[in-house]
């Protein structure tokens, strides 16, 4: 009697499944990894308040590597940067906690001035 093979919903045949690889045969990456691989390059972030994984992705892809080089180049150029390369929607929210992370506090602790001083500039782009 000919064995019956498992097919999952995307194709995959048992073996594949065990082995981790799709329905054509590609390694798959294992539940967890990818959030991992998003994650990585976060360890340099960690003590800098508001940079979760997205913005430190975007800072990455701006050529920011480290908490040093943000403060260097500032909180507006580095939004600047962010919305002519990456996200061209990217909103207040997004320069506020960059001024955060520049000043060392929370967004929510940035003085009313500087807030206000951050939405005057904001509202020119």
């Amino acid at each position: 009697m000919q064995e019956k093979k498992f097919y999952s919903q995307n194709g995959r045949t048992r073996e594949n499944w065990d082995a981790g690889l799709d329905g054509q045969g590609q390694v798959q990456v294992k539940y967890g990894e990818e959030r991992k691989q998003r994650g990585a390059g976060m360890e340099q972030w960690k003590d800098t308040p508001n940079i979760g994984p997205v913005l430190a992705e975007n800072l990455k892809r701006i050529g920011v590597a480290a908490p040093e080089q943000l403060r260097e180049l500032g909180a507006e150029d580095a939004f600047a940067r962010i919305r002519a390369q990456v996200v061209p929607t990217a909103c207040l929210h997004q320069l506020e906690a960059l001024a955060g992370a520049v000043a060392g506090v929370k967004k929510s602790l940035l003085p009313p001035e500087r807030k206000a001083e951050l939405k005057s500039w904001y509202r020119k782009l």
